[in-house]
């Protein structure tokens, strides 16, 4: 393997010495023999083919002093042969000489000199110092600058300068940065070739000065939306075309809905007329491709049905119940609300809200109106509350519709300085010239002409500008601010002598610097910067503009405010963000500042977290968009726009109304048509399906009276003064068309709101005609008929009629209202003596609604109540509560009572108890409470029971009932109370009493009418129903026991018996009573909880036997019987707890219960009755062991 490297090695040395001796042989062979000098270095030149003695040739040759154009491209020709062959790099000491040749536009041979100058200049440059790539630079500039070469030399320089470019890329860069390539000959080629490279601040400000073919060209390549909108009103037609099949819809989403970029969309529909508006419309809609629910793209035609797009392109809801058709007339109003507002397609069973941040849609509703105050009132407060200070700024210096001579007087003004300051703060001047910055300052809003003024705005300048620049261009010392001020408040004395047409003479370079001397001016500010300074100047008027105007500036404003709020600067094509020949390296370079130089932080296509909630920025590709998008896009431009189209065709109008879902905005057609009877008439059949408004149907009817007369209950005439003037023919015209109108509306489909405004608006109208057709409008919308107000109740009665034949008892229910109390009454008696069967639950409650109790209300209470109770309805429970002590007390109560003697105790009530709790005496505690009730006995109205009074209307409650409340301690059952005697204690007990409220007090006060209730009931009022206690079941599981429904029931049959005090009432509320008592856990558990009811009954005959009733189910218990039934309940808790109240209210004495006593302490000794945790269980004999 070394063999036969060397080998080739020798192959090539013997290759490059033949080429050597051909470079030498070509040298001599020069057709240059007119030129002395070179023939004289050839007579004197000794053949050797070593490289270092080919190279002293060239050097020589190169050394020529004069030579021809032809002479300089042989020496070239040759030259480059040998560098071919040798290498740039063995070539670096003639690099020099080689830049340095000249060539001479007069002579002939120039292209051939230039081409191969050039050809050979460029191998060299790779070897060459950068002081002489400055030189080979500016050559090539110079001759694609200057008009000194043809066209076709031109483009062969081009394309040797692009080579050099990519050699040295650090040109390519100067190029760009110092604007160079303007004045190139071929900027254009230059720009498309390099536009990678192209930093796009620079970019965008280029385009302004180029072509309308470059700057689609940009447009194009960057997707910039900027530039878009600087130049949409020039594209052409062919390339918007081209962007995409759904024009309106791409503008729409890219531009219309952010609020400070122009409303595109608008612009370009605003020109159309009604049918092209159509004609745009009918295309986005017509095939559309939606997205099917796996995701999967499919043709959609009409209605869009399960449209499913990637959550992270838009937020979908998919709805499985349809939604009815939205009657907004408005545009959507979004404000400055804190709270996300959605854009959504309402019609669409799919609802798509397109989400936009609450600060996109602030400034989508209030940025115009807000600039527009400021302009009028000078208040920046409306724009700051809004939006904040520094974006407050940012936006008025975007706005075109920012006056920029009000701001400039706020802005001037002494007090707003701060505000000055701030403003100023916007602006990013660094590395900029100091004319650039001040000219990008001045313009942006208008100077006011005052020197104290002026003084104050360029000392804030100044020092924003020295803040920028500071520690780059600048160095940080009081010399070079106060000269930044002096210099910048110079270059504004000089614009004024320049422009100033009555200043004559105008000053030099020289006579402007005499103002300053040298120990002014800072070291870092050359003479030949601050000329560059001057001539600016000189050559271009600092103008005070009245209007933001496009730019480099402008631009960097967007893109400011553009990452402050999240809004993406490039066109949302498709489902992925794609560059699409965007500039290489801007996507990594950040945001540009004022000079176009990207500054440190988010990329510039990086969403910010605001931007993240944005879905806007990943729109699916326009020609893909979801039907629902372009609904939502055409309803808003329509509404913005409707007034362009009213007077258009009914039907067309209706068209495009029905295209976007928004048949609302009819009403504003029937509104600015209100004059025009034909194109009204037209219009409003296809407006009854609609949520009406009352001032429509006003002028409908209106209409109607004004032009028909009835004749047989059908149109027949038409009033000739409506259609005066006109040919027989024409009036036979108008005729048909009215006619077919008239028939149309009453034959269409009214929505149920607008039956309800007809029948607001007949109450404005008296004529027979237009009340019968309005019924026979009602009767062919029963179903939706919901107010009845206006008809007179014989019609009334027959649409009742109708419902009951056909069984529809919801509506029945709601317009069996509208008929006055009286006749419905006797309507309901009737119909419930002859269709018994059309009785159900909502015909009940209607029937409470009624409001009349007489005796017709009795019996149709007495008809329902076979079916359906009405108690509640009928009789209304309050209960009071009471606070109440008891007369008998126990002497162990801990902090009551005091003063002991020997054989007894006195309490506080002064209630005195002997010594042996046997031998208690009656105290008669019913006349006690009576009193107590009367004011008759004080002391015991204030000792023995203290009564709080609380609201009258507190209803019974059931649900906390437990039987917890009936725990005993440990110490009722200790050895030293022989009889296991509970003690009482002197505690208060919240009781409740009970009245009632009849709504046929009158007729119920007669005890037949009260039975014929009672026994209509289904509840424990029914003594059948009572009777049934334990044949169903346990009574604690049945329905008819439930405290809910039992409870009330009871106490009012309590309560009626005692106001009545009529033997056979009382008889039957104690039959009723005893029948509950043989279930003793339901019938303790009443008296124990409304233990106030029998404080509170007056008739003795009715407590005493209650209390008998229960000592005879409590001594069958004890011989044996249950609790309850079969069900097992064995608690003896709740039947102690009613004895302790009944002791200590003294209702009973303890004799009364001493059978109970001694019965239940054998059974604890026999252990049929055990304690289990203070309470007491009843067992059976099988279950003692």
């Amino acid at each position: 393997m070394k063999l036969q490297t060397n080998d080739l090695q020798e192959i090539n040395d013997l290759h490059k010495t033949n080429s050597l001796q051909e470079i030498q042989i070509l040298i001599f062979s020069l057709p240059c023999t007119n030129n002395k000098e070179f023939t004289t270095i050839i007579k004197e030149y000794e053949l050797d083919s070593s490289i270092d003695h080919i190279i002293t040739l060239f050097d020589k040759i190169f050394s020529i002093s004069k030579y021809t154009n032809t002479d300089v491209y042989h020496f070239l020709n040759i030259f480059s042969k040998f560098v071919d062959c040798v290498g740039p790099k063995e070539c670096a000491s003639l690099s020099v000489k080689v830049r340095s040749l000249k060539f001479f536009p007069s002579e002939k041979d120039t292209d051939l000199v230039i081409v191969k100058y050039f050809e050979v200049i460029n191998k060299m440059s790779l070897i060459m110092e950068n002081e002489e790539l400055q030189d080979v630079y500016s050559r090539y500039i110079f001759l694609q600058s200057k008009d000194i070469v043809n066209n076709v030399m031109v483009h062969f320089i081009y394309s040797k300068f692009k080579d050099f470019l990519k050699n040295h890329p650090i040109f390519l860069e100067y190029t760009i940065e110092k604007g160079l390539y303007k004045e190139m000959r071929l900027k254009n080629e230059f720009l498309m070739d390099f536009f990678p490279s192209f930093n796009k601040v620079v970019l965008i400000d280029s385009s302004f000065d180029m072509n309308l073919g470059l700057r689609i060209f940009i447009i194009n390549n960057t997707k910039n939306k900027y530039l878009f909108q600087e130049f949409f009103n020039d594209i052409p037609s062919w390339y918007l075309k081209s962007l995409t099949p759904h024009l309106v819809p791409f503008l729409y989403y890219n531009f219309d809905i952010y609020g400070i970029y122009r409303e595109l969309a608008l612009e370009y529909c605003n020109v159309l007329s009604i049918d092209e508006f159509q004609k745009h419309l009918e295309n986005d809609l017509k095939n559309v491709k939606g997205v099917n629910n796996e995701g999967c793209v499919e043709d959609v035609k009409g209605d869009v049905k399960d449209v499913k797009v990637d959550p992270q392109s838009t937020i979908l809801t998919d709805k499985s119940q349809p939604t009815t058709l939205p009657d907004n007339p408005q545009s959507t109003l979004i404000t400055d609300n804190p709270q996300p507002t959605t854009f959504t397609d309402n019609l669409n069973p799919l609802n798509t809200p397109i989400t936009l941040s609450p600060e996109i849609q602030n400034l989508r509703s209030n940025l115009k109106e807000s600039i527009s105050l400021f302009n009028k009132t000078l208040d920046l407060d409306i724009l700051v509350n809004r939006f904040g200070q520094i974006e407050s700024f940012l936006l008025l210096r975007s706005s075109k519709s920012t006056s920029l001579k009000s701001l400039g007087e706020f802005l001037c003004k002494s007090k707003n300085e701060d505000y000055l300051r701030l403003f100023t703060s916007t602006f990013d001047f660094t590395n900029l010239t100091l004319i650039e910055s001040l000219r990008a300052y001045l313009a942006s809003f208008f100077l006011v002409g005052e020197s104290q003024v002026i003084h104050r705005v360029l000392t804030i300048f100044s020092e924003k500008y020295f803040i920028d620049n500071v520690g780059k261009i600048l160095i940080d010392d009081d010399k070079t601010r106060k000269f930044l001020f002096n210099f910048s408040f110079s270059l504004l004395v000089l614009n004024t002598k320049m422009y100033n047409p009555n200043i004559k003479t105008k000053p030099t370079f020289h006579n402007h610097m005499s103002d300053f001397n040298e120990e002014e001016i800072p070291s870092n500010f050359s003479m030949e910067y601050l000329k560059s300074q001057f001539e600016s100047v000189c050559e271009q008027k600092m103008e005070l503009a009245v209007r933001n105007k496009a730019g480099r500036h402008h631009f960097l404003i967007y893109e400011n405010l553009c990452k402050t709020y999240g809004i993406p600067t490039e066109f949302c094509w498709g489902f992925e963000n794609v560059k699409g020949g965007v500039l290489k390296g801007v996507y990594d370079k950040g945001v540009p500042s004022e000079n176009g130089v990207p500054s440190k932080g988010s990329p510039l296509n990086t969403p910010t977290p605001k931007s993240l909630t944005n879905p806007i920025h990943h729109i699916p590709n326009t020609p893909n968009t979801p039907y629902p998008f372009f609904i939502f896009v055409w309803s808003d431009l329509f509404k913005k726009l409707i007034s362009n189209f009213f007077d258009a065709p009914p039907d067309h109008f209706f068209l495009i109304c029905d295209l976007i879902k928004e048949r609302k905005l009819i009403e504003r057609y029937l509104r600015e048509n209100k004059s025009d009877t034909g194109r009204f008439l037209s219009m409003f059949k296809y407006y009854t399906p609609l949520e009406g408004d009352l001032e429509i149907y006003k002028m409908f009817l209106g209409i109607l009276k004004r032009l028909e007369k009835p004749r047989h209950g059908v149109f027949s005439e038409i009033k000739n003064s409506l259609i005066k003037g006109n040919k027989p023919e024409v009036r036979d015209t108008i005729l048909t068309q009215f006619r077919k109108s008239f028939y149309e509306i009453v034959e269409s489909k009214f929505n149920p709101n607008s039956l309800l405004l007809i029948n607001l608006s007949l109450k404005d109208l008296k004529s027979n005609f237009i009340f019968n057709l309005i019924c026979e409008i009602y009767e062919n919308h029963l179903e939706s008929l919901e107010d009845l107000s206006m008809i007179p109740d014989d019609k009334i009665s027959l649409i009742l009629d109708r419902l009951v034949i056909t069984g529809n008892r919801s509506k029945f229910c709601t317009l069996s209202l509208f008929m006055t109390p009286e006749n419905l009454l006797i309507y309901y008696k009737n119909m419930l003596e002859t269709v018994p069967r059309f009785l159900n639950g909502e015909i009940c409650e209607t029937f409470k609604k009624i409001g009349i109790y007489n005796e017709d209300a009795f019996c149709i209470v007495l008809n329902i109540q076979k079916e359906y109770d009405l108690f509640e309805f009928v009789v209304e429970i309050h209960e009071e509560k009471i606070e109440c002590r008891g007369v008998y007390c126990d002497e162990d109560v801990e902090g009551e009572g005091e003063g002991e003697e020997k054989g007894g105790k006195v309490d506080e009530g002064g209630i005195e108890i002997e010594g042996d709790t046997e031998g208690i005496k009656e105290k008669g505690c019913n006349k006690n409470v009576r009193d107590a009730e009367e004011g008759g006995n004080e002391r015991d109205t204030e000792d023995t029971r203290e009564v709080t009074r609380q609201d009258p209307n507190v209803k019974v409650d059931h649900l906390n009932l437990n039987e917890s409340i009936y725990l005993f301690k440990d110490e009722d059952f200790i050895d030293s109370n022989p009889l296991f005697l509970f003690k009482i204690p002197l505690s208060k007990d919240i009781l409740g009493c009970f009245s009632f409220k009849e709504k046929f007090e009158d007729i119920m006060r007669i005890p037949t009418n009260l039975f014929h209730f009672y026994a209509s009931s289904k509840s424990i009022l029914n003594q059948s129903k009572a009777k049934t206690i334990h044949k169903a079941g346990c009574p604690l599981k049945e329905s008819i026991f439930n405290p809910l429904e039992m409870d009330p029931r009871l106490i009012y049959m309590l309560k009626k018996a005692d106001s009545l005090n009529n033997k056979d009432v009382t008889n039957y509320t104690l039959w009723v009573v005893n029948l509950i008592s043989s279930s003793l856990p339901i019938f303790c558990r009443f008296f124990t909880t409304y233990f106030g009811l029998l404080l509170t009954i007056k008739n003795s005959n009715l407590v005493n036997p209650i209390i008998k009733i229960f000592c005879s189910r409590l001594g069958k218990t004890l011989s044996g019987n249950p609790l309850c039934c079969k069900c097992g309940y064995k608690n003896l808790g709740i039947v102690e707890n009613f004895i302790k109240f009944l002791i200590k209210y003294e209702l009973a004495n303890i004799k009364d219960f001493e059978f109970y006593f001694k019965v239940r302490n054998e059974k604890i000794k026999k252990s049929e009755i055990i304690i289990k945790n203070g309470e007491m269980y009843l067992e059976e004999k099988s279950d003692v062991q």
